[in-house]
């Protein structure tokens, strides 16, 4: 248990209590998954070395990151304890049914990234909780347009469609009449964008606009 608390405090104890069940979920996935090693201690601290550069990798960052493992705000921890109890119980000789917010999830990442094997095209995106992107390793998962996924914590708004009039001189509406699934505008103003994501196919692009005063 501390293990997959270590786990979802360090790579999670920002997000929304149900987006840290989903991080809980992928370490036990995992465990499930013959792919990966069969205790969650194992999981978790799995490490190996990246052929293409010989560097050490971890399936953790937090794990390889050279810095302190320590708690410094107790009540994350607390919730992440209780949060991995709750995940490990659907491993128990009587197993806890609970719904699985990851959608059977084996990998995540933060949405300001796009690490290379995201682009795998084995993955499908499955679902978003937070700031964090859930994909699932089956070839019979159907794509999932981001867009339309859930969003539980967002910092910015979505608009309520893609063909917002604001849009029709903003850089992303190329892009959206290409197909691509709007995710955010920031605005600095009335009108005046800073940010704005868009999705497409395996990958969101920010797009960064200086407008003129």
């Amino acid at each position: 248990m501390t293990c997959l608390a270590c786990n979802i405090y360090h790579e999670s104890r920002g997000q929304p209590e149900l987006g840290q069940l989903a991080v809980a979920m992928v370490t036990v996935n995992r465990l499930r998954s013959p792919n990966f090693p069969k205790t969650i201690c194992n999981v978790v601290w799995e490490k190996g070395i990246d052929y293409r550069t010989g560097r050490m990798v971890a399936q953790f960052s937090w794990t390889l990151d050279d810095r302190p493992d320590v708690v410094l705000e107790p009540a994350a921890w607390e919730s992440a304890k209780s949060i991995a109890a709750r995940a490990l119980a659907t491993l128990a000789s009587s197993p806890v049914a609970i719904p699985d917010p990851s959608a059977g999830a084996l990998y995540f990442h933060a949405d300001y990234v796009t690490p290379d094997w995201s682009e795998d095209p084995a993955l499908r995106l499955a679902t978003r909780i937070g700031n964090h992107l859930f994909y699932r390793r089956s070839k019979d998962a159907p794509p999932v347009a981001l867009a339309a996924l859930p969003r539980v914590m967002a910092s910015n708004p979505v608009p309520s469609t893609p063909m917002d009039p604001d849009l029709l001189q903003h850089p992303a509406h190329a892009a959206v009449q290409r197909g691509a699934k709007l995710i955010s505008l920031s605005r600095s103003g009335p009108g005046g964008f800073l940010e704005t994501k868009v999705h497409e196919g395996m990958r969101t692009r920010i797009i960064l606009v200086r407008r003129e005063p």
